[in-house]
Protein backbone atom coordinates (compact mmCIF):
# COMPACT_ATOMS: atom_id res chain seq x y z
CA UNK A 1 0.00 0.00 0.00
CA UNK A 2 2.86 2.37 1.12
CA UNK A 3 4.94 1.33 -1.89
CA UNK A 4 3.23 -0.08 -4.51
CA UNK A 5 4.85 -1.46 -7.61
CA UNK A 6 3.43 -2.06 -11.26
CA UNK A 7 4.80 -4.31 -13.27
CA UNK A 8 4.71 -4.11 -17.10
CA UNK A 9 4.34 -7.88 -17.27
CA UNK A 10 1.78 -8.72 -14.53
CA UNK A 11 -0.13 -5.89 -16.01
CA UNK A 12 -0.14 -7.39 -19.40
CA UNK A 13 -1.22 -11.16 -18.05
CA UNK A 14 -3.93 -9.61 -16.29
CA UNK A 15 -5.19 -7.77 -19.29
CA UNK A 16 -4.82 -11.10 -21.14
CA UNK A 17 -6.68 -12.89 -18.50
CA UNK A 18 -9.15 -10.27 -17.99
CA UNK A 19 -10.04 -10.43 -21.89
CA UNK A 20 -10.42 -13.78 -22.36
CA UNK A 21 -12.72 -14.24 -19.48
CA UNK A 22 -14.86 -11.44 -20.87
CA UNK A 23 -15.41 -12.95 -24.58
CA UNK A 24 -16.62 -15.73 -22.68
CA UNK A 25 -18.62 -13.27 -20.97
CA UNK A 26 -20.13 -12.15 -24.57
CA UNK A 27 -21.37 -15.40 -25.20
CA UNK A 28 -23.52 -15.68 -21.91
CA UNK A 29 -27.03 -14.57 -23.04
CA UNK A 30 -27.31 -14.06 -19.25
CA UNK A 31 -24.38 -11.83 -19.10
CA UNK A 32 -25.80 -9.82 -21.74
CA UNK A 33 -29.11 -8.88 -19.89
CA UNK A 34 -27.15 -8.43 -16.81
CA UNK A 35 -25.06 -5.85 -18.94
CA UNK A 36 -28.20 -4.30 -21.01
CA UNK A 37 -30.10 -3.97 -17.57
CA UNK A 38 -27.21 -1.92 -15.87
CA UNK A 39 -26.95 0.30 -19.50
CA UNK A 40 -30.96 0.97 -19.69
CA UNK A 41 -31.57 1.70 -16.30
CA UNK A 42 -28.38 3.81 -15.52
CA UNK A 43 -27.70 5.60 -19.17
CA UNK A 44 -24.33 7.80 -18.75
CA UNK A 45 -23.63 6.98 -14.27
CA UNK A 46 -20.77 5.12 -13.75
CA UNK A 47 -23.92 2.47 -12.38
CA UNK A 48 -23.94 1.58 -16.16
CA UNK A 49 -20.53 0.15 -15.97
CA UNK A 50 -19.22 -2.31 -14.55
CA UNK A 51 -15.81 -2.86 -12.45
CA UNK A 52 -14.86 -6.00 -14.32
CA UNK A 53 -14.77 -3.73 -17.34
CA UNK A 54 -16.11 -4.59 -21.33
CA UNK A 55 -13.65 -5.72 -23.43
CA UNK A 56 -13.12 -2.29 -25.48
CA UNK A 57 -12.19 -1.08 -22.20
CA UNK A 58 -9.53 -3.45 -21.33
CA UNK A 59 -8.16 -3.51 -24.45
CA UNK A 60 -7.80 0.02 -24.10
CA UNK A 61 -6.16 0.46 -20.57
CA UNK A 62 -2.40 1.34 -20.71
CA UNK A 63 -0.39 0.45 -17.52
CA UNK A 64 -0.09 4.48 -16.90
CA UNK A 65 -3.76 4.93 -16.54
CA UNK A 66 -3.55 2.26 -13.24
CA UNK A 67 -0.59 4.27 -11.64
CA UNK A 68 -2.40 6.98 -11.73
CA UNK A 69 -5.32 5.80 -10.49
CA UNK A 70 -3.54 5.16 -7.50
CA UNK A 71 -1.66 8.36 -6.87
CA UNK A 72 -5.18 10.37 -7.29
CA UNK A 73 -7.32 7.70 -5.16
CA UNK A 74 -5.54 5.41 -3.01
CA UNK A 75 -4.81 7.76 0.07
CA UNK A 76 -5.31 6.99 3.69
CA UNK A 77 -8.08 9.86 4.39
CA UNK A 78 -10.36 7.93 1.94
CA UNK A 79 -9.40 4.19 3.33
CA UNK A 80 -10.44 2.79 6.59
CA UNK A 81 -8.60 -0.54 8.20
CA UNK A 82 -10.46 -3.06 9.47
CA UNK A 83 -9.80 -5.77 12.16
CA UNK A 84 -12.32 -8.43 13.48
CA UNK A 85 -11.50 -11.00 15.46
CA UNK A 86 -9.91 -12.28 19.13
CA UNK A 87 -7.72 -9.34 19.17
CA UNK A 88 -6.51 -6.79 21.72
CA UNK A 89 -7.81 -3.37 20.20
CA UNK A 90 -4.67 -1.15 22.25
CA UNK A 91 -2.35 -3.66 20.04
CA UNK A 92 -4.38 -3.54 16.94
CA UNK A 93 -4.22 0.38 16.86
CA UNK A 94 -0.40 0.03 17.62
CA UNK A 95 0.40 -2.50 14.96
CA UNK A 96 -1.85 0.01 12.73
CA UNK A 97 0.02 3.32 13.81
CA UNK A 98 3.30 1.26 12.81
CA UNK A 99 2.88 0.06 9.48
CA UNK A 100 0.64 2.70 7.93
CA UNK A 101 1.36 5.93 10.05
CA UNK A 102 3.74 7.50 7.23
CA UNK A 103 1.17 7.03 4.64
CA UNK A 104 0.01 10.56 4.08
CA UNK A 105 -1.99 12.02 1.68
CA UNK A 106 -0.83 14.73 -0.89
CA UNK A 107 -3.29 17.01 -1.42
CA UNK A 108 -6.91 17.81 -0.87
CA UNK A 109 -9.51 14.57 -0.90
CA UNK A 110 -10.51 14.48 -4.50
CA UNK A 111 -14.44 15.08 -5.09
CA UNK A 112 -15.08 13.54 -8.76
CA UNK A 113 -18.34 14.56 -10.28
CA UNK A 114 -20.88 12.36 -11.71
CA UNK A 115 -23.68 12.31 -14.12
CA UNK A 116 -26.83 12.38 -12.40
CA UNK A 117 -29.43 9.42 -11.85
CA UNK A 118 -31.53 9.01 -15.11
CA UNK A 119 -34.86 9.73 -14.45
CA UNK A 120 -37.80 7.20 -15.29
CA UNK A 121 -39.41 6.39 -18.60
CA UNK A 122 -42.92 4.67 -19.84
CA UNK A 123 -42.07 1.11 -20.22
CA UNK A 124 -39.77 0.53 -23.04
CA UNK A 125 -38.26 -2.76 -24.65
CA UNK A 126 -34.40 -3.43 -25.09
CA UNK A 127 -33.51 -6.51 -27.18
CA UNK A 128 -30.49 -8.13 -27.85
CA UNK A 129 -30.80 -9.97 -30.76
CA UNK A 130 -29.50 -14.05 -30.69
CA UNK A 131 -30.44 -15.65 -33.84
CA UNK A 132 -31.35 -18.88 -33.52
CA UNK A 133 -31.47 -19.05 -29.98
CA UNK A 134 -33.70 -21.74 -28.15
CA UNK A 135 -34.41 -19.53 -25.12
CA UNK A 136 -34.62 -15.98 -23.95
CA UNK A 137 -33.27 -14.56 -20.79
CA UNK A 138 -35.77 -11.61 -19.35
CA UNK A 139 -34.39 -8.87 -17.34
CA UNK A 140 -36.36 -5.37 -15.81
CA UNK A 141 -35.61 -2.65 -13.94
CA UNK A 142 -36.14 1.00 -12.67
CA UNK A 143 -33.65 3.02 -10.30
CA UNK A 144 -35.21 2.93 -6.97
CA UNK A 145 -34.44 3.72 -3.04
CA UNK A 146 -30.96 3.71 -1.43
CA UNK A 147 -30.33 1.82 1.90
CA UNK A 148 -30.57 5.15 3.65
CA UNK A 149 -34.27 5.86 2.21
CA UNK A 150 -37.16 5.42 4.95
CA UNK A 151 -38.88 2.73 3.56
CA UNK A 152 -35.97 0.32 2.79
CA UNK A 153 -36.44 -1.89 5.31
CA UNK A 154 -39.83 -2.28 4.55
CA UNK A 155 -38.84 -2.79 1.11
CA UNK A 156 -37.01 -5.96 1.92
CA UNK A 157 -40.32 -7.38 3.14
CA UNK A 158 -41.42 -6.11 -0.10
CA UNK A 159 -38.69 -8.04 -2.34
CA UNK A 160 -39.22 -10.98 -0.57
CA UNK A 161 -43.07 -11.81 -1.29
CA UNK A 162 -42.00 -9.81 -4.56
CA UNK A 163 -39.33 -11.95 -6.25
CA UNK A 164 -37.38 -13.22 -3.17
CA UNK A 165 -37.92 -17.14 -2.08
CA UNK A 166 -38.99 -19.93 -4.38
CA UNK A 167 -42.65 -18.86 -2.96
CA UNK A 168 -42.81 -15.35 -3.64
CA UNK A 169 -45.45 -13.94 -6.18
CA UNK A 170 -42.56 -13.91 -9.27
CA UNK A 171 -41.88 -17.82 -8.93
CA UNK A 172 -45.43 -18.68 -7.96
CA UNK A 173 -46.99 -16.84 -11.00
CA UNK A 174 -44.38 -17.59 -13.64
CA UNK A 175 -43.09 -21.17 -12.74
CA UNK A 176 -45.68 -22.60 -10.89
CA UNK A 177 -49.18 -21.07 -12.59
CA UNK A 178 -48.15 -21.00 -16.10
CA UNK A 179 -44.97 -22.76 -16.08
CA UNK A 180 -43.17 -20.60 -18.40
CA UNK A 181 -39.53 -20.86 -16.95
CA UNK A 182 -37.68 -22.75 -14.17
CA UNK A 183 -36.94 -19.93 -11.82
CA UNK A 184 -38.16 -16.15 -11.19
CA UNK A 185 -36.68 -13.47 -9.15
CA UNK A 186 -35.97 -10.06 -7.87
CA UNK A 187 -36.49 -7.03 -5.31
CA UNK A 188 -34.47 -4.12 -4.38
CA UNK A 189 -30.96 -3.93 -4.67
CA UNK A 190 -29.39 -1.16 -2.99
CA UNK A 191 -25.83 0.79 -3.86
CA UNK A 192 -25.03 4.09 -2.34
CA UNK A 193 -26.40 6.85 -4.95
CA UNK A 194 -28.91 4.85 -5.88
CA UNK A 195 -30.80 1.81 -6.05
CA UNK A 196 -32.39 -0.97 -8.42
CA UNK A 197 -35.91 -2.46 -8.37
CA UNK A 198 -35.66 -5.52 -10.59
CA UNK A 199 -36.84 -8.75 -11.96
CA UNK A 200 -35.18 -12.06 -13.84
CA UNK A 201 -36.54 -14.81 -15.31
CA UNK A 202 -35.83 -16.77 -18.74
CA UNK A 203 -37.73 -18.96 -20.38
CA UNK A 204 -38.38 -20.90 -24.33
CA UNK A 205 -38.18 -18.27 -27.69
CA UNK A 206 -42.24 -18.84 -28.50
CA UNK A 207 -43.20 -17.84 -25.15
CA UNK A 208 -40.88 -15.11 -24.89
CA UNK A 209 -43.63 -11.72 -25.26
CA UNK A 210 -46.14 -14.31 -22.91
CA UNK A 211 -43.57 -14.35 -19.69
CA UNK A 212 -42.65 -10.62 -20.58
CA UNK A 213 -46.12 -9.80 -20.34
CA UNK A 214 -46.69 -12.41 -16.81
CA UNK A 215 -43.29 -10.33 -15.31
CA UNK A 216 -44.66 -6.66 -15.75
CA UNK A 217 -48.85 -8.37 -14.72
CA UNK A 218 -46.49 -9.47 -11.25
CA UNK A 219 -45.26 -6.15 -10.42
CA UNK A 220 -48.64 -4.10 -11.43
CA UNK A 221 -50.55 -6.76 -9.16
CA UNK A 222 -48.41 -5.91 -6.04
CA UNK A 223 -50.93 -2.64 -6.33
CA UNK A 224 -54.30 -4.14 -7.00
CA UNK A 225 -53.70 -7.15 -4.71
CA UNK A 226 -52.00 -6.11 -1.53
CA UNK A 227 -50.03 -9.03 0.33
CA UNK A 228 -51.75 -11.20 2.45
CA UNK A 229 -51.11 -11.16 6.41
CA UNK A 230 -49.74 -14.98 5.73
CA UNK A 231 -47.27 -13.69 3.02
CA UNK A 232 -46.71 -10.49 5.20
CA UNK A 233 -46.13 -12.87 8.12
CA UNK A 234 -43.73 -15.46 6.05
CA UNK A 235 -41.51 -12.67 4.64
CA UNK A 236 -41.24 -10.80 8.02
CA UNK A 237 -40.18 -14.18 10.05
CA UNK A 238 -37.69 -15.31 7.17
CA UNK A 239 -35.68 -11.98 7.35
CA UNK A 240 -35.87 -11.47 11.49
CA UNK A 241 -34.89 -15.33 11.29
CA UNK A 242 -32.07 -15.67 8.66
CA UNK A 243 -30.63 -12.29 10.02
CA UNK A 244 -28.26 -13.77 12.62
CA UNK A 245 -26.56 -15.86 10.06
CA UNK A 246 -24.96 -13.37 8.38
CA UNK A 247 -22.70 -12.75 11.21
CA UNK A 248 -21.53 -15.58 11.91
CA UNK A 249 -18.06 -14.75 11.20
CA UNK A 250 -15.22 -12.11 11.32
CA UNK A 251 -15.24 -11.61 7.83
CA UNK A 252 -19.39 -10.98 7.82
CA UNK A 253 -18.59 -8.12 10.65
CA UNK A 254 -16.34 -6.36 8.75
CA UNK A 255 -18.72 -6.43 5.54
CA UNK A 256 -21.42 -5.37 7.23
CA UNK A 257 -19.13 -2.41 9.07
CA UNK A 258 -17.74 -1.30 5.75
CA UNK A 259 -21.50 -1.06 4.16
CA UNK A 260 -22.44 1.05 6.95
CA UNK A 261 -19.36 3.43 6.95
CA UNK A 262 -19.23 3.27 3.04
CA UNK A 263 -23.12 4.61 2.68
CA UNK A 264 -23.37 7.06 5.70
CA UNK A 265 -25.54 4.83 7.79
CA UNK A 266 -26.21 5.44 11.66
CA UNK A 267 -24.06 2.97 13.16
CA UNK A 268 -27.20 0.90 15.16
CA UNK A 269 -28.12 0.40 11.51
CA UNK A 270 -28.62 -3.49 11.83
CA UNK A 271 -30.37 -2.81 15.25
CA UNK A 272 -32.71 -0.60 12.48
CA UNK A 273 -33.15 -3.03 10.62
CA UNK A 274 -34.49 -6.04 12.10
CA UNK A 275 -36.95 -3.28 14.00
CA UNK A 276 -37.97 -2.47 10.66
CA UNK A 277 -38.30 -5.76 9.59
CA UNK A 278 -40.85 -6.82 12.58
CA UNK A 279 -42.51 -3.41 12.17
CA UNK A 280 -43.11 -3.71 8.34
CA UNK A 281 -46.87 -3.18 8.20
CA UNK A 282 -49.78 -3.45 5.20
CA UNK A 283 -49.57 0.13 4.89
CA UNK A 284 -45.75 0.14 4.44
CA UNK A 285 -46.24 -2.32 1.61
CA UNK A 286 -48.91 -0.58 0.06
CA UNK A 287 -46.26 2.76 0.08
CA UNK A 288 -43.76 1.02 -1.80
CA UNK A 289 -46.37 -0.61 -4.20
CA UNK A 290 -47.76 2.57 -5.58
CA UNK A 291 -45.23 5.46 -4.65
CA UNK A 292 -41.85 3.98 -4.64
CA UNK A 293 -42.14 1.21 -7.68
CA UNK A 294 -43.54 2.53 -10.94
CA UNK A 295 -45.10 -0.10 -12.48
CA UNK A 296 -45.74 1.93 -16.04
CA UNK A 297 -41.97 2.99 -16.05
CA UNK A 298 -39.72 0.03 -16.71
CA UNK A 299 -36.61 -0.58 -18.22
CA UNK A 300 -37.16 -4.80 -20.10
CA UNK A 301 -34.26 -6.09 -21.40
CA UNK A 302 -34.76 -9.36 -23.16
CA UNK A 303 -31.80 -11.49 -25.15
CA UNK A 304 -33.16 -13.33 -27.84
CA UNK A 305 -34.00 -14.78 -31.46
CA UNK A 306 -35.20 -10.68 -32.66
CA UNK A 307 -36.56 -12.49 -35.43
CA UNK A 308 -38.99 -14.96 -33.38
CA UNK A 309 -40.02 -12.83 -30.84
CA UNK A 310 -39.71 -8.96 -31.70
CA UNK A 311 -43.54 -8.65 -33.34
CA UNK A 312 -45.01 -9.60 -30.06
CA UNK A 313 -42.97 -7.56 -27.59
CA UNK A 314 -43.65 -4.39 -29.84
CA UNK A 315 -47.13 -5.80 -28.41
CA UNK A 316 -46.21 -5.07 -24.84
CA UNK A 317 -43.84 -1.92 -25.66
CA UNK A 318 -41.61 -0.06 -27.62
CA UNK A 319 -39.08 -2.29 -28.70
CA UNK A 320 -35.13 -0.82 -29.56
CA UNK A 321 -32.86 -3.03 -31.10
CA UNK A 322 -29.50 -3.41 -29.12
CA UNK A 323 -25.94 -4.39 -30.45
CA UNK A 324 -24.62 -7.37 -28.52
CA UNK A 325 -21.42 -5.06 -28.93
CA UNK A 326 -19.88 -2.12 -30.26
CA UNK A 327 -17.34 -3.06 -33.15
CA UNK A 328 -14.00 -2.08 -30.98
CA UNK A 329 -15.43 -4.96 -29.09
CA UNK A 330 -16.06 -7.63 -31.62
CA UNK A 331 -12.05 -8.39 -32.54
CA UNK A 332 -10.98 -11.62 -31.66
CA UNK A 333 -9.18 -11.75 -28.17
CA UNK A 334 -5.79 -13.24 -27.14
CA UNK A 335 -5.03 -16.28 -26.55
CA UNK A 336 -4.46 -17.02 -23.05
CA UNK A 337 -1.10 -17.99 -21.65
CA UNK A 338 -0.86 -21.35 -20.93
CA UNK A 339 -0.67 -21.20 -17.12
CA UNK A 340 -3.92 -19.46 -17.41
CA UNK A 341 -6.06 -21.80 -19.73
CA UNK A 342 -8.85 -23.35 -17.12
CA UNK A 343 -9.48 -21.02 -14.75
CA UNK A 344 -12.70 -19.45 -13.89
CA UNK A 345 -13.93 -16.26 -14.18
CA UNK A 346 -12.75 -13.21 -11.15
CA UNK A 347 -15.74 -13.07 -8.80
CA UNK A 348 -17.71 -10.26 -9.62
Amino acid sequence: VLHPTFPENEFQLLKQQRTVNLSISEEDPNYLAERELRRAVYGNHPYARSVMGELADVQKLPLSAAIEWWKIYARPDASILYVAGDVDPEQIFDLAAKQFGQWKADGPLPEPKVAEIPPHQPTRIFLVDNPGAVQSQIRVGQTSITRGDPYYHAARVYSQIYGGSFGSRLNEVIRVQKGLTYGAGGGFMPYRFSGTFMGSTFTKTPTTAETVQALVDVIKSMQTQPPTEAELSVAKAYLVGSFPSQLETPQDRVSFQWTIDYNGLPQDYLNQALQGYRKTSPEDLKHIADAIVKADELNVVVVGDAKAIRADLEKIAPVTLVARAPEAEKQSAPEAPAETRGEPAPAK
